[in-house]
């Protein structure tokens, strides 16, 4: 499904709600899909989605089948609305966990200024339910120009592919606690401003060929918390709404 709005075009898929890639102009922000071989192991990479329930694989002792990054993002959602700059998808009652405790939205909308991507979350069931939601975009690295992610300008972590140097982006999950403007700069494209709300608590940047692509996820709460006293529960009837922006602004 493409979606398009002056300079910027977005794909999509019903499949969670993803995003496939995002460009603007002739350059790619976010995406493409591919296979890569890490490890010695063929690997999808490159789709930008929600993680949901979950992020990172679930904790130890803790009761649960989910995946890592849960189930939503191999979930086939069902198209609820869809124009030239909007795309809504819903799952159907027998998604997710197979009883239809969870009901989930997804959005994906083009602004005057770049992309945005909402998840509504409402529980359904009779029994707290545990959550901690993510998105897990992949920045496209400029193969002249390089990459850095910043917060409130400092620069925490940057590559340069024309001396395959790269600094603070390792091959495990890196923890930051947000503690303002997350943005991305793509030199020779633009800057990536990240819109987040206040519950948007912690950033992590990842990435097992940074030379290709840099993860820059936004995670609605603590990691490693998931289904823990620690973490966050959604009471029968209970919602959650994340939303991230990213906001272009070209060099």
């Amino acid at each position: 499904m493409r979606l398009g709005r002056g300079y910027h075009a977005v794909w999509t898929t019903p499949q969670g709600g993803s995003i496939l890639q995002w460009q603007y102009r002739e350059h790619t922000i976010l995406g493409p899909p591919r296979v890569a071989l890490v490890g010695g192991d063929l690997k999808d990479r490159g789709v930008s989605h929600w993680c949901f329930p979950n992020f990172g694989p679930v904790p130890a002792g803790v009761l649960s089948d989910n995946q890592q990054h849960g189930w939503l993002r191999e979930t086939v959602m069902d198209i609820h609305g869809f124009s030239h700059e909007d795309a809504q998808f819903r799952t159907s009652p027998e998604d997710g966990d197979g009883d239809g405790d969870t009901d989930v939205q997804v959005s994906v909308s083009l602004t005057e200024d770049g992309v945005s991507t909402e998840l509504f979350a409402t529980n359904r069931g009779d029994q707290p339910m545990p959550v901690l939601p993510a998105y897990h975009p992949y920045f496209t690295v400029p193969a002249s120009g390089g990459l850095e992610v910043r917060m409130n300008a400092e620069v925490l972590a940057y590559v340069m592919p024309t001396t395959r140097i790269h600094k603070g982006i390792p091959h495990v999950a890196r923890i930051i606690s947000r503690t303002g403007v997350v943005s991305v700069a793509l030199f020779g494209i633009g800057e990536v401003i990240l819109k987040l709300g206040g519950h948007c608590t912690h950033i992590v940047i990842w990435s097992d060929d940074p030379m290709s692509y840099v993860c820059v996820e936004p995670i609605f709460g603590t990691p490693g918390t998931f289904g823990t006293a620690e973490g966050r529960w959604l009471k029968p009837g209970e919602q959650t709404f994340c939303q991230v922006g990213f906001e272009f602004r070209p060099f």
